[in-house]
């Protein structure tokens, strides 16, 4: 009851955490909007930790909604961090109470509706994308909505949406076939098309021609950048190829990167043609991104082929294990060429598609989350840490991003960095914008692993004056 804003935000929380203290939903609802900042953030923290109030902040919700300003925000702005954007806490929010039927309703019905502001829509499509995952059936139904919709602006974050919440929709659903009729769109951008075939690629029937052309011009384009050629990578791993089309795709294997040569790898568990299996070796054994192959990927993807092809593993095996007097002869051998770094050019090097440093590595306010951030890197780090980390990443982990290897009870081996567990279950990630969410009850066993989500073999993909000039960069970031 204190006129002092401060003072009513400690009673707030103290009431909240002590036993007894029963508070309720409307002695609090009435302080999120408060002027005060340190009053606002308390509000708005409690009714976070109170899943049970959703139907009663249903009304507040949707005129929050009705309130935001009528432009979209942006969805990453160099001049402002996330945080600062005024709809992020409502996102967070709604995302928190999506468990509730009536929050569910309303982020639906705003997602797809014409007459709410951009910001809105925008807002409801975040809060899905960072809701944890709920069966339902309003929003595939709202997403199948906006994909077969004429506001290109909603799409991206509507396939962020999908890749959250609605992933493996059997191919007679609507949403299913609202992804394939978008990613055959000519009308679409390139990198929506490009999400939705990811998307729609494990319960398609059959790849066309010209869906095949697609993805696989998409990773024989040197320009293409890091998310698309990991969406057609995704695609094609996950697609039912035919004997034909996995033929064809050998010849990708000398263009795919660190990030894409294992999921294309992966593809071929679909064939048995020998022929096919000994030229995708042979592409391998001459691959630039071969340092990054994960050989137990390799067998496995091979184990339906014959003697002829398997036999051909150990020699593919021999040129990627490299003992630790070879690594070290290796960073000595290129240390002194890394004086010719510059500055700007590392820049362009971190945020190419070559390299791909930036999908999974925040540098300020833009980048991915899946390695540790690396804005002040360059205070910790000598330049024989950063040429070690970039060249054989295996070699030393950051703390809390340590890879773990999770077995589960029917014998699949996910490898990640775990990136959160609870007493349901643990979110892996696997590579940039990649996780796998596996409920506990089937995890057999948890252990270090010895392989890093980064992959190796950035040393072949990139010219020694390319290397120079990105530790040039991550030394300059402080």
């Amino acid at each position: 009851a204190s006129a002092e804003p401060r003072t009513v935000a400690v009673a707030l929380i103290a009431l909240d955490q002590m036993q007894g203290g029963d508070l309720t939903a409307d002695d609090v609802l009435q302080h999120l909007d408060a002027a005060d900042p340190q009053l606002s953030a308390a509000a708005n923290w409690v009714v976070t930790h109170h899943a049970g109030w959703g139907s009663q902040l249903a009304d507040w919700f949707a005129e929050k909604l009705a309130t935001l300003p009528p432009a979209a925000p942006r969805l990453s702005d160099p001049e402002s961090p996330p945080e600062d954007d005024p709809s992020t806490r409502l996102v967070k929010m709604l995302a928190a109470f999506a468990g509730d039927a009536n929050i569910r309703t309303l982020i639906a019905a705003t997602a797809q509706d014409d007459n709410a502001s951009p910001a809105a829509r925008l807002a409801a499509l975040r809060a899905m994308e960072q809701a944890a995952p709920i069966k339902n059936q309003a929003w595939p139904a709202a997403l199948t909505a906006i994909l077969t919709g004429d506001e290109p602006s909603l799409h991206a974050p509507a396939l962020a949406a999908v890749r959250r919440q609605a992933l493996n929709q059997p191919n007679d659903s609507p949403l299913h076939q609202a992804l394939v009729k978008f990613f055959d769109n000519p009308d679409a951008t390139l990198a929506d098309r490009l999400a939705a075939a990811a998307l729609a690629a494990p319960t398609i029937p059959s790849l066309s021609d010209q869906q095949f052309a697609l993805l696989t011009a998409t990773l024989l384009n040197e320009e293409s950048p890091s998310v698309d050629r990991a969406a057609a990578a995704d695609a094609l791993a996950a697609a039912p190829l035919s004997a034909e089309q996995l033929a064809e795709l050998v010849a990708v294997i000398p263009a795919a990167g660190p990030l894409e040569l294992n999921k294309l790898v992966s593809a071929f568990i679909r064939g048995n043609e020998t022929a096919t299996g000994v030229a995708l070796l042979d592409a391998l054994a001459q691959s630039p991104a071969l340092p990054s192959l994960r050989i137990d990927l390799l067998r496995q993807a091979l184990i339906n082929y014959d003697a002829a092809v398997t036999d051909g593993i150990a020699a593919v095996e021999a040129l990627v294990n490299v003992d630790a007097a070879s690594q070290r002869s290796r960073i000595e051998e290129l240390l002194p060429s890394m004086a010719s770094g510059d500055v700007r050019r590392g820049h362009a090097v971190f945020n190419s598609a070559k390299a791909s440093c930036s999908a999974c590595h925040r540098m300020g306010y833009g980048g991915g989350d899946t390695g540790p951030e690396l804005s002040k890197i360059g205070e910790i780090r000598t330049e024989r840490d950063l040429l070690e980390s970039i060249l054989f990443p295996s070699m030393s982990f950051v703390r809390s991003y340590e890879p773990m290897l999770l077995v589960t009870n029917d014998g699949r081996a996910v490898s990640g960095v775990i990136r959160n567990e609870t007493e349901h279950e643990y979110v892996v990630a696997t590579g940039p914008n990649e996780e796998v969410r596996l409920p506990r009850d089937v995890v057999e066993e948890v252990q270090p692993n010895t392989i890093s989500v980064m992959p190796a073999g950035l040393d072949k993909q990139l010219t020694v004056q390319e290397l120079a000039d990105l530790v040039a960069f991550l030394k300059n970031a402080k």
